[in-house]
């Protein structure tokens, strides 16, 4: 068995090394301290929880590989609520069966997708977008526009031993 206290261990190293690199993306040219992740996946945690989503709810994530979707796994991790990343290069009839099965509580979505992939959640929890952090000028409903408003003060959220933290699909030899 392995046990990890997500939050005491970024938060340990945000405070030993604050400006060191925990995260870098070299296809995006980006990069984040120990200090940023722990600030901004503590946000993320406390919206997570303003929208009701409890330890053990399911959140899953369609993103390519990037910067923001391992933010938000972290995020998701430290809000004590389950994980489960999707694989956005497998068939939409696949990601659909996934949703089903999973039954997430919400849907997080990257905007560099095509735009059909945010038509799958017609009917299921509900879905948010989300694109480049960085950028100057995004929607007001985007995921990284709203995580300012959240505080950044320390979750008290302790995962149990029995707490499921990730739900995973391989993709297969057949998809």
């Amino acid at each position: 068995d392995i046990h990890i206290d997500f939050n005491r261990l970024i938060a340990e190293h945000a405070r030993r090394r604050p400006d060191r690199v925990a995260i870098e993306s070299p296809d995006q040219g980006s990069r984040i301290t120990f200090a940023e992740l722990d600030r901004i996946t503590t946000r993320f945690g406390h919206f997570l929880a303003a929208r009701g989503l409890r330890t053990g709810d399911r959140v899953s994530v369609l993103a390519d590989n990037s910067l923001e979707a391992l933010l938000i796994f972290w995020g998701v991790l430290r809000s004590g609520a389950v994980v489960n990343p999707i694989n956005v290069e497998i068939r939409e009839k696949n990601i659909r069966q996934i949703l089903h099965d999973v039954r997430p509580k919400l849907v997080l979505w990257s905007r560099d997708l095509p735009a059909e992939l945010g038509a799958l959640g017609e009917g299921t929890a509900p879905w948010i977008a989300f694109g480049d952090r960085h950028a100057t000028s995004r929607p007001a409903d985007d995921l990284f526009a709203l995580l300012p408003d959240w505080p950044e003060t320390p979750l008290r959220r302790s995962p149990a031993p029995t707490d499921l933290a990730i739900i995973g699909y391989t993709s297969g030899t057949t998809d």
